[in-house]
């Protein structure tokens, strides 16, 4: 919430690939005693962190799925993550309510297992705990369920005075991941690379002469003859070749213990019968199936571990001259001293991605030599690549879980989830860039447009809300059609998608409230949640029908919402205004 500079944006190429492709997995898992378990955990954890980069594709001797409970629970003394104050574990793991489910997604099935898994107490617990930005910081007394990465990913990042293993089950016993997946990861790697450089190489009416080894005959043959059209290239490549390669992961990580629909009077239901429960755990589970469960996991977990290490590695290598303020699931924003250069980050984090490419070079071994024509080098996977290389973040501002914005001294660029910013429209980016063109500083605009309690117009937002109704569910009364024709009506409700703003910060969800709680407590610092509003002025043009004008900033006072920013208005703006 405070605004940062010379920030500089680093993402890992292709992270769960580097997984897909370079570790091995563990299986035959056999339930072992607490004392085992217990010696297993302490391994994992005191294991150092050069070998478990020179072992990156099978960083522990054991694997473990188990639940520890750690006491007094704080962020590790004298780390980095101590020092720039990042937490690890989420809140949205630990949960003592029953109904918690019901927020972690909308598939039913989804939530009615884990209101299930909750009530028979398969979830992480804390007592007396402390959250900010949606993670754990502090811990009385805390249990978690957690595999042999996760543990030591933990380890690097907490510290605490006890840790005992409730349960547990371990294996020695490790394969290399499923053929069928990495073929996959390999050529869709491939395809994705080739279609990149298509993009911006290939002009219709000039014949394509590049690699089209990976691409389809079709489209191979029109880019050969210069016929194919460049947005369809572009379509097809953004929907098609990305998604299906940052697909893969999904396909591997299945809940394959979900349970199933029925039908009841004409409505789609949980079938309760199908939920899975102590007694029929062994049942439903699958003696042969092509999702390995447990390798998904590990996909996941190995990408929380690389992006520890390679904050680790900054610390270690730049002290407090570099600053990590935030990231995602495989990028990092940092605050670099002056005489800091791209150059010292990309050696600083150089042994990340040289472990990576040795892991996958061990486990793809055997299928290069045996399909040599269906595998890849899959070069640069892994690695921390610099995004604003040279062109660093002159102003950055973190601003609650998951949202972001930078300027780079002409456009103001945001990452926030759920915020469309659809290519020629008007949006959140588009408005803060007229209110710079306006006059007010990059500063003061980054701070009012992005943070607690902001509401974003359908205007500026393009988001859409959906009304879902129940089989049975009627509409009942007077309904006056297109040609003014009213009439009593009675008629089943309709599915309906319609236009929305969305909320960004609200500080009536318990994880920015906390949040806001926290940079008051730790460090003084009182945070702006006063309610504010982005939107477009609306005109009514002489024929009836609607004209978008300038953009705005409104902010709640004692007399109701208050512009405190709006953008300079034209010629037209103002006649039609007048008209109006």
């Amino acid at each position: 919430s405070t605004i940062q500079r010379n920030v500089v944006s680093v993402d890992v190429t292709s992270m769960h690939h580097t997984f897909i492709n370079g570790r091995y997995c563990p299986q035959d898992f056999k339930v072992q005693t607490c004392e085992t378990v217990q010696l297993a955990a302490l391994s994992i954890i005191n294991t150092d962190i050069d070998y478990v980069l020179n072992h990156y594709e099978k960083p522990f001797l054991v694997a473990i799925h188990a639940v520890i409970n750690f006491t007094n629970v704080r962020l590790r003394k004298g780390s980095c993550f101590e020092e720039w104050g990042i937490a690890l574990e989420a809140m949205s793991k630990f949960s003592k309510n029953i109904n918690a489910g019901k927020d972690i997604g909308t598939d039913p099935k989804e939530a009615m297992q884990d209101n299930y898994n909750r009530s028979r107490g398969w979830h992480d617990v804390y007592d007396d705990a402390l959250f900010a930005f949606g993670k754990l910081y502090e811990g009385n007394d805390v249990s978690l369920h957690l595999t042999e990465l996760e543990l030591w990913t933990f380890s690097r990042v907490y510290e605490w005075d006890e840790m005992t293993v409730l349960f547990g089950e371990m294996t020695r016993n490790w394969k290399l991941p499923p053929d069928y997946v990495t073929l996959q990861s390999n050529k869709l790697y491939e395809q994705k690379n080739a279609a990149k450089i298509i993009t911006k190489n290939y002009r219709k009416g000039e014949p394509y002469s590049g690699d089209l080894k990976f691409i389809p005959d079709g489209i191979a043959n029109e880019l050969r003859n210069g016929t194919l059209e460049p947005e369809f290239f572009e379509q097809w490549y953004i929907s098609t070749v990305k998604g299906m390669f940052n697909g893969i992961f999904g396909t591997q990580a299945q809940d394959v213990y979900k349970p199933e629909y029925k039908c009841d009077e004409g409505n789609l239901i949980v079938d309760t019968d199908t939920i899975t429960t102590e007694e029929n755990f062994e049942e439903k589970t699958p003696r042969s199936t092509r999702v390995f469960y447990n390798y998904g996991m590990r996909i996941v977990g190995g990408s929380r571990m690389h992006m520890v290490i390679g904050l680790e590695l900054i610390y270690k290598n730049f002290g407090n001259r570099v600053r990590v303020l935030g990231g995602d699931t495989d990028s990092m924003k940092m605050s670099c001293d002056e005489d800091v250069s791209d150059e010292e980050i990309e050696r600083a984090l150089e042994p990340i991605a040289i472990a990576s490419t040795k892991a996958i070079n061990k486990c793809m071994q055997r299928l290069r030599n045996e399909f040599p024509g269906l595998t890849s080098g899959l070069g640069g996977i892994g690695g921390f690549e610099i995004e604003n290389k040279g062109r660093h973040y002159p102003l950055h501002l973190e601003c609650w879980n998951k949202t972001r914005v930078s300027f780079d001294g002409k456009n103001t660029h945001i990452t926030a989830a759920g915020l469309p910013r659809p290519i020629g429209f008007y949006t959140i980016e588009t408005l803060m860039d007229d209110l710079i063109a306006a006059g007010y500083s990059p500063e003061s605009v980054l701070q009012e447009c992005v943070g607690y309690n902001v509401f974003v117009s359908y205007d500026i937002s393009h988001t859409l809300s959906h009304h879902k109704p129940d089989a049975q569910d009627l509409y009942i009364g007077e309904v006056t059609d297109y040609e003014g024709n009213t009439a009593n009506v009675c008629a089943h409700q309709s599915t309906a998608l319609y236009e929305a703003g969305r909320w960004l910060g609200e500080t009536l969800k318990v994880a920015n409230r906390f949040t806001v709680s926290y940079l008051e407590s730790k460090y003084g610092r009182i945070v702006d949640t006063t309610c504010r509003y982005l939107r477009r002025t609306r005109y009514v043009k002489e024929d009836g029908t609607i004209f978008l004008g300038k953009g705005e900033v409104l902010k709640d006072t004692i007399d109701g919402p208050t512009i405190i920013m709006t953008c300079k208005g034209d010629d037209r703006n103002e006649r039609i205004s007048k008209a109006y």
